[in-house]
């Protein structure tokens, strides 16, 4: 289990271009991995993020996301 909280100094403006609030500064994220009983090279995993997206194309809207998903091992 992950938990990850995030606060983007500097950052000014809202999408809107309006002067930026700590809730537009603030990111969370909690993250479960999990390897199920019989599995070796795969696990699933569940994650939650809430805030303006960091990287991806949404990167200057908030986000309320839940993924769920399969990981692997490189071979």
């Amino acid at each position: 289990l992950f938990l990850s909280a995030g606060y983007k100094m500097g950052k000014k403006f809202d999408i809107d271009g309006n002067d930026a609030s700590d809730k537009d500064k603030t990111q969370f994220k909690i993250e479960y991995i999990s390897r199920p009983e019989g599995w070796k090279d795969m696990a699933v995993y569940l994650r939650w993020d809430y805030g303006n997206d960091y990287y991806n194309i949404n990167y200057r809207k908030r986000i309320n996301r839940l993924q769920i998903g399969v990981s692997g091992k490189q071979f």
